[in-house]
């Protein structure tokens, strides 16, 4: 038997109060509605969601919204994909192709005015602060955190222990655990709080304990979480070093008074970071992860990153079992037409009610 690993999406931590990357897109406009002075980024907000509701075949994220953000805010001709400005010159879809050779080229230095570049760039900010607050763990969710993960890893971990499954164990006072890999899109620190707070193990998340970035860490057959899309305490510095920060600087500034390049979390559709430390290490991690382990458990996600879609596809083959876990776990199935192995969907929430029963569910398709 093969080993397994673990993928969180957004569902997985909206038990706990964190909204999901689409409810997110309705309470970020609210906060833009209910602000006087905010007419303008209000405006170019909802024009950027009613376009993508017009031209995706998938659900209207926050990411997704600020990935156009970002690329107006940070407008650069050499950031424009070749074949999309190709697309974007033809008038409509019946033009022929002698009627294209008459096509204008489109000059990409006036497509937005000085005007809407401030304005998405203060957009940005306003996204950034309101990720960084409805991202933020209460108080209150901890004995659920502590309750629902406890009971999900050490039940999983418990039967995988009596069918061989292959992996290190380890013990803590809820049982056995495994040294799984766990990946996870969401930017809050849920799944870091479970482990280092409650379970009290360490987890490995590519940091060193001084807070300094080491990809090599993320080798390791331990217990470890690859943050895929970054994390909220993650910030680089002016030189480009990353680091991760117990506390979320306010302004992104350190006590010092100097000012943070940047926070260390991507969007999506904006697919040139990837190339870039840390996600190359990250995605690198989950193509060597995924082929290496037969049994993938995906919870709480909808596979609307078309890029992590395609990884899955591609590493997948005949043996390989992925059990999608969520309450529209069968639509969900649909979006990966190439994966090669099988799946299967359990329409459960990751919540009070049906929390109890993932386990033993998860635990049949694992035997």
């Amino acid at each position: 038997m093969s080993g397994l690993l673990w993928f969180f999406g957004a569902g997985a931590s909206a038990p706990f109060g964190i909204p999901t990357m689409q409810d997110m897109v309705k309470e970020l406009n609210e906060i833009l509605k209910q602000d006087k002075n905010a007419h303008d980024e209000k405006d170019l907000f909802e024009s950027i969601v009613r376009f993508l509701e017009n031209t995706t075949d998938r659900p209207v994220d926050l990411e997704a919204v600020f990935s156009v953000v970002d690329s107006i805010a940070n407008w650069s001709s050499d950031r424009i994909n070749i074949p999309t400005l190709f697309s974007a010159s033809r008038k409509s879809n019946k033009m022929s192709i002698h009627e294209m050779k008459t096509v204008k080229p489109i000059d990409v230095n006036k497509v937005y005015g000085q005007d809407v570049i401030e304005t998405a760039k203060q957009l940005k900010n306003r996204f950034i602060d309101y990720v960084q607050s409805a991202c933020e763990i209460n108080e209150d969710t901890h004995v659920d955190i502590e309750r629902y993960f406890q009971f999900l890893f050490t039940n999983v971990a418990n039967h995988w222990s009596k069918v061989g499954g292959v992996s290190s164990y380890g013990t803590m006072d809820g049982g056995l655990y495994c040294k799984w890999p766990i990946f996870t899109t969401n930017y809050d620190v849920i799944l870091e709080t479970y482990w280092e707070k409650f379970a009290q193990r360490e987890i490995i998340t590519g940091f060193e304990p001084n807070g300094k970035w080491n990809r090599r860490l993320l080798q390791s057959d331990d217990l470890r979480l690859y943050k895929l899309h970054g994390s909220l305490c993650w910030w680089q510095d002016q030189d480009g070093k990353i680091q991760k920060l117990q506390v979320i600087p306010k302004g992104g500034k350190k006590a010092s008074g100097e000012v943070f390049k940047s926070q260390v979390m991507i969007y999506p559709i904006e697919e040139k970071q990837l190339y870039l430390d840390p996600y190359v290490c990250l995605f690198e991690r989950l193509n060597y992860e995924l082929k290496k382990n037969d049994i993938w458990i995906v919870i709480g996600y909808s596979f609307g990153d078309q890029v992590i879609s395609n990884v899955f596809e591609e590493e997948s083959n005949q043996f390989t079992k992925l059990i999608i876990v969520g309450p529209h776990a069968k639509d969900i199935s649909k979006r990966l037409p190439g994966f090669k192995g099988t799946i299967y969907p359990i329409q459960f929430r990751f919540a009070d009610g049906d929390a109890a029963k993932i386990p033993d569910e998860i635990s049949q398709y694992i035997s």
